[in-house]
Protein backbone atom coordinates (compact mmCIF):
# COMPACT_ATOMS: atom_id res chain seq x y z
CA UNK A 1 0.00 0.00 0.00
CA UNK A 2 1.46 3.32 -1.08
CA UNK A 3 0.39 6.61 0.49
CA UNK A 4 -1.25 8.98 -1.94
CA UNK A 5 -2.75 12.40 -1.37
CA UNK A 6 -6.54 12.20 -1.04
CA UNK A 7 -8.01 13.85 -4.12
CA UNK A 8 -10.57 16.60 -3.98
CA UNK A 9 -14.19 15.48 -4.00
CA UNK A 10 -15.97 15.92 -7.31
CA UNK A 11 -19.42 14.74 -8.31
CA UNK A 12 -17.82 12.05 -10.49
CA UNK A 13 -15.85 10.72 -7.48
CA UNK A 14 -18.85 8.50 -6.79
CA UNK A 15 -18.15 6.61 -10.04
CA UNK A 16 -14.88 5.41 -8.54
CA UNK A 17 -16.75 3.58 -5.79
CA UNK A 18 -18.01 1.09 -8.39
CA UNK A 19 -14.57 0.41 -9.84
CA UNK A 20 -12.96 -3.03 -9.85
CA UNK A 21 -9.61 -1.38 -9.07
CA UNK A 22 -9.06 -1.30 -5.27
CA UNK A 23 -6.85 1.80 -5.53
CA UNK A 24 -9.61 3.70 -7.32
CA UNK A 25 -12.17 2.59 -4.72
CA UNK A 26 -9.85 3.62 -1.87
CA UNK A 27 -9.29 7.03 -3.38
CA UNK A 28 -13.01 7.60 -4.00
CA UNK A 29 -13.96 6.37 -0.50
CA UNK A 30 -11.47 8.59 1.30
CA UNK A 31 -12.27 11.55 -0.94
CA UNK A 32 -15.99 11.20 -0.27
CA UNK A 33 -15.54 11.13 3.49
CA UNK A 34 -12.63 13.53 3.95
CA UNK A 35 -13.33 16.11 1.26
CA UNK A 36 -17.07 15.81 0.65
CA UNK A 37 -19.57 18.05 2.38
CA UNK A 38 -22.33 15.61 3.29
CA UNK A 39 -22.55 13.67 6.54
CA UNK A 40 -25.22 11.37 5.09
CA UNK A 41 -23.15 10.59 2.00
CA UNK A 42 -20.08 9.95 4.16
CA UNK A 43 -22.02 7.54 6.36
CA UNK A 44 -23.72 5.67 3.53
CA UNK A 45 -20.48 5.35 1.58
CA UNK A 46 -18.55 4.12 4.60
CA UNK A 47 -21.31 1.62 5.48
CA UNK A 48 -21.07 0.16 2.01
CA UNK A 49 -17.43 -0.88 2.48
CA UNK A 50 -17.19 -1.93 6.16
CA UNK A 51 -17.50 -5.63 5.28
CA UNK A 52 -15.59 -5.52 2.00
CA UNK A 53 -13.48 -8.63 1.23
CA UNK A 54 -10.40 -6.53 0.35
CA UNK A 55 -8.53 -5.82 3.59
CA UNK A 56 -7.31 -2.41 2.45
CA UNK A 57 -10.77 -1.23 1.50
CA UNK A 58 -12.26 -2.69 4.69
CA UNK A 59 -9.53 -1.02 6.75
CA UNK A 60 -10.05 2.29 4.96
CA UNK A 61 -13.77 2.11 5.75
CA UNK A 62 -12.92 1.65 9.43
CA UNK A 63 -10.53 4.60 9.11
CA UNK A 64 -13.39 6.60 7.64
CA UNK A 65 -15.30 6.15 10.89
CA UNK A 66 -12.48 8.14 12.51
CA UNK A 67 -12.72 10.85 9.89
CA UNK A 68 -16.50 11.10 10.30
CA UNK A 69 -16.07 11.41 14.07
CA UNK A 70 -13.42 14.10 13.64
CA UNK A 71 -15.32 16.10 11.03
CA UNK A 72 -18.90 15.79 12.33
CA UNK A 73 -18.43 14.84 16.03
CA UNK A 74 -21.04 12.12 15.62
CA UNK A 75 -21.18 8.62 14.17
CA UNK A 76 -24.05 6.17 13.79
CA UNK A 77 -24.30 3.80 16.75
CA UNK A 78 -23.93 0.75 14.50
CA UNK A 79 -20.50 2.01 13.42
CA UNK A 80 -19.28 1.35 16.97
CA UNK A 81 -20.03 -2.35 16.61
CA UNK A 82 -18.13 -2.35 13.30
CA UNK A 83 -15.11 -0.89 15.06
CA UNK A 84 -15.39 -3.57 17.76
CA UNK A 85 -15.56 -6.29 15.09
CA UNK A 86 -12.57 -4.82 13.29
CA UNK A 87 -10.56 -4.98 16.53
CA UNK A 88 -10.81 -8.76 16.14
CA UNK A 89 -10.30 -8.86 12.36
CA UNK A 90 -8.00 -11.61 11.12
CA UNK A 91 -5.87 -9.03 9.33
CA UNK A 92 -3.41 -6.83 11.21
CA UNK A 93 -3.96 -3.89 8.82
CA UNK A 94 -7.66 -3.76 9.68
CA UNK A 95 -6.97 -4.24 13.40
CA UNK A 96 -4.57 -1.32 13.33
CA UNK A 97 -7.15 0.90 11.66
CA UNK A 98 -9.68 -0.16 14.33
CA UNK A 99 -7.27 0.67 17.15
CA UNK A 100 -6.72 4.11 15.62
CA UNK A 101 -10.49 4.54 15.29
CA UNK A 102 -10.96 3.74 18.99
CA UNK A 103 -8.41 6.44 19.87
CA UNK A 104 -10.19 8.98 17.67
CA UNK A 105 -13.64 8.05 18.94
CA UNK A 106 -12.46 8.68 22.51
CA UNK A 107 -11.36 12.17 21.50
CA UNK A 108 -14.17 13.24 19.19
CA UNK A 109 -17.30 11.44 20.44
CA UNK A 110 -18.50 12.65 23.81
CA UNK A 111 -19.15 9.76 26.18
CA UNK A 112 -17.46 7.10 24.01
CA UNK A 113 -15.72 4.49 26.13
CA UNK A 114 -12.92 2.25 24.88
CA UNK A 115 -14.10 -1.38 24.64
CA UNK A 116 -12.67 -3.56 27.39
CA UNK A 117 -11.36 -6.02 24.80
CA UNK A 118 -8.83 -3.50 23.44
Amino acid sequence: MIYKEVPEFYSDTQNGLDSNDPDVVLSALLSTVMKGSSYDLSVSTTSRFLSHPDKYIRGAAVECISHIARIWNIVPVDFLSHVNLALNDSDGWVKGKAENAVDDLEVFIKGYKRPKTV
